[in-house]
């Protein structure tokens, strides 16, 4: 249960981050991986997509949408 809880905090204050600096990659990709890391396969896509939309060229968002296709 705490390690649930934790996990919750850690992705709420990554969302507040993303929201408060939206131009920066780094939190977005952040909490891309910290949905990778959980499972929630989808909401890591919306991120990794969103990244790429305004940073193309983004490696790491390019790698979780390439890890993502690999995985059933």
């Amino acid at each position: 249960y705490e390690s649930q809880q934790k996990l919750s905090l850690a992705e709420d204050a990554l969302r507040r981050a993303v929201e408060q600096s939206p131009g920066s990659d780094e939190y977005a990709y952040a909490l891309a991986l910290h949905y990778l890391k959980r499972g929630e396969k989808e909401r890591a896509r919306h991120v990794a997509e969103s990244i790429l939309r305004q940073w193309p060229s983004h490696p790491g968002a390019q790698q979780i949408l390439a890890q993502l296709s690999l995985s059933p």
